[in-house]
């Protein structure tokens, strides 16, 4: 006698879809299966090399005995075993596999599980081609050609759908699915997932994570779940939901309609990959509709926040929208009608016409820009202050400033025949302001009030000998703080983060305090966590600069820089206030947080540094014993949503 162990499928993971057992019947095994957890192993003790079918066949059933055991070595059956039926299928990647279910007793008894000589895919819906009872001895399989299941949803997977209606789960992990043909239900589970529906109408639930979601053909409903996902529809009619998270709807003309809800945070549509231009109409305060120019693609959206452009002629008409647009009109010779808010409005390539409505707006210029009109630039506050309208120059390059920085002094004012200002900027772009007189604003401190930058760029900090740029600061250098006096400098470190990483992640996103918000007298960019001193009430509070751009949009905004940006950090002997550009903000806390936005060479040197913080930097125990207090506490987001009431103040 010979002991052969293998596993199989418990019969609870066997799911019919249409039709007992037979030729044409349909089943699945459970989406959720994990050969770990689920998967029961057979102990089979036997006198030759198949295992049988039972009463009436040659081989003697009695001799065929098994203990039958779950994942935790609990023992579901002991005695004879016997194999019911065979069923043959295909499998999505067209290799044919055999199937057996296994009973209990060599005659009568009840169903146990399957064996199966290939891996069953958890969730993909098989149809039967051929079935035969397993008192045949012709279907009897070999104990060699049993394969155990090895599913583990908690891997990062690839899974592949059938022709037929499957329901597929990713589980843990950064898997890729494609459910094929069929009307599927997916879910991604956890991890950074990428998933295509494929044909038909199709289910689609990302999970947790930043997701990468293609419906495919067909009429499909897509929900990106938590996480910074990123949603196309494809062909049909779909209706896309972001959930929670900054999610991304890549839309083409070559879809059809498709119905878009944005969810919770910042969520952006772009039209990129479409081949012709595309009309956009906002109707409320983040919703609106648009419709490309010569299909019938079109759609409707609500909560979403940003739009991108075709590169070509596009029209964007947010006249009827209830808050501040954001648009980036990408190539083409776009035409920009503002609303009555606060809009962000980036012309891109080609020849843009923007008319920015009422609000405090910006216009972003981009590198290789052609000639942008802007119909109705608003000049109020010119000669006492920032213009109600600002120019974001940032993505400009050929400057005299640090790294081709376009300054005030870079820029051209001339008239364009017509009596209107016509910009021109270092590298050949090109900004015409109808209505505005090319004297009102030629001189430097005009183009300043504007918000193309004065001066070379660096964060100017306070020191006993003048303003420094912060990158210039090294250990030993002293600074000016609020408290207690010069302190000097015990470690100085910068971090530059790419542009592609800024575009996909907005909390890294440097926020700027424009001119004058907090008496400074130039703009301050700092990151987003950073904390800044202002009054509120009349009391001086320290609170995270992104908190005074959500709540405070008059003081400072969240940039969207198109270039790579350089934080730096300076840690003092104790956490202090600190002058840069006029504002008081605080020194570096050595907390776990700080540390882990590192790199390796700055944790290690500052672990070489400072021995006593290495508990506190690793999380391992409270800084303060070893550092000392906070400089003072920084006012808790709601916290400071319960004080709107009182105006931020210098």
């Amino acid at each position: 006698m010979t002991t052969y162990t293998f596993t199989g499928y418990n019969f609870t993971d066997y799911v019919p879809v249409s039709g007992a057992p037979n030729v044409g019947a349909t089943f699945r095994i459970s989406p959720d299966f994990d050969a770990a957890t689920d998967a029961i192993t057979f102990t089979v003790t036997d006198d030759d090399t198949t295992l049988s079918g039972g009463s009436g066949s040659i081989q003697d059933a009695t001799q065929q005995t098994a203990t039958v055991t779950d994942a935790l070595g609990s023992t579901l059956y002991s005695g004879t075993i016997r194999i019911g039926w065979e069923a043959t299928f295909t499998l999505p990647d067209g290799s044919t596999v055999h199937v057996w279910d296994v009973w209990t007793g060599d005659s009568g008894g009840s169903r146990i599980g399957l064996i199966a000589d290939a891996e069953l895919p958890p969730g993909v819906t098989f149809q039967i081609t051929d079935y035969v009872e397993g008192t045949s001895s012709s279907v009897w399989p070999s104990y060699s050609a049993i394969s155990d299941p090895t599913t583990d949803p908690d891997s990062s997977q690839t899974i592949l759908g059938g022709n037929l209606a499957d329901s597929l789960y990713g589980g843990d992990g950064d898997d890729s699915i494609d459910g094929g043909a069929g009307n599927d239900t997916i879910d991604g589970g956890a991890g950074n997932d990428t998933i295509d529906g494929g044909t038909e109408n199709d289910a689609i639930y990302g999970g947790t994570g930043d997701d990468s979601l293609t419906g495919g053909s067909g009429d499909d409903q897509i929900w990106g779940d938590d996480g910074a996902d990123t949603l196309s529809g494809g062909a049909g009619s779909d209706n896309l939901t972001g959930g929670a998270g900054d999610d991304l709807f890549l839309i083409s003309d070559a879809d059809d309609f498709d119905n878009i809800d944005g969810g919770t945070e910042t969520d952006t549509i772009e039209f990129s990959s479409s081949t012709q231009g595309v009309t956009v109409t906002w109707s409320g305060v983040t919703s609106g509709s648009y419709d490309f120019d010569a299909t019938t693609g079109s759609g409707s959206f609500n909560n979403v926040e940003s739009i991108t452009g075709t590169d070509y002629d596009d029209t964007f008409n947010a006249s009827g929208a209830g808050s501040g647009v954001s648009v980036d009109g990408g190539a083409g010779d776009d035409v920009f009608t503002g609303s009555n808010f606060a809009d962000s409005l980036t012309g891109g390539l080609g020849n843009d016409t923007i008319t920015t409505g009422t609000g405090a707006d910006t216009i972003s210029m981009t590198s290789g820009d052609g000639v942008d009109t802007v119909t109705d630039f608003d000049l109020t506050g010119l000669g006492s202050g920032p213009t109600t309208d600002q120019l974001d120059t940032s993505a400009l390059t050929g400057g005299t400033g640090t790294g081709g920085t376009v300054r005030a002094f870079d820029v051209v004012v001339t008239d364009d025949g017509s009596g209107n200002a016509l910009l021109t900027f270092p590298s050949g772009e090109q900004l015409l302001l109808t209505g505005v007189a090319p004297a009102s604003i030629s001189s430097a401190s005009s183009l300043h009030a504007m918000g193309i930058p004065c001066f070379v760029a660096g964060t100017q900090i306070a020191t006993p000998s003048g303003p420094r740029k912060v990158e210039s600061l090294r250990p030993g250098d002293l600074v000016l703080t609020r408290d207690h006096g010069a302190q000097p400098v015990l470690w100085a470190a910068g971090r530059t983060i790419a542009p592609q990483t800024l575009a996909n992640r907005i909390a890294l996103r440097p926020v700027e305090i424009f001119a004058s918000a907090l008496g400074n007298t130039q703009r301050l960019r700092v990151s987003a966590q950073h904390a800044v001193l202002a009054e509120i009430g009349g009391i001086p509070q320290l609170l995270r600069a992104k908190h005074l751009a959500e709540f405070a949009p008059h003081l400072a905004r969240v940039l969207k820089p198109r270039s790579a940006i350089s934080y730096h950090h300076l840690l003092l002997p104790t956490h202090a206030l600190i002058c840069a550009e006029g504002v008081w903000s605080e020194s570096l806390w050595p907390g776990p947080m700080a540390f882990a936005a590192l790199s390796p060479a700055d944790k290690a040197g500052l672990l070489r540094l400072r021995t006593d913080l290495a508990a506190g930097l690793l999380g391992l125990a409270p800084i303060e014993p070893a550092y000392g207090p906070p400089a003072q506490p920084i006012l808790r987001r709601r916290a400071l949503r319960h004080l709107l009431g009182v105006r931020l103040t210098a």
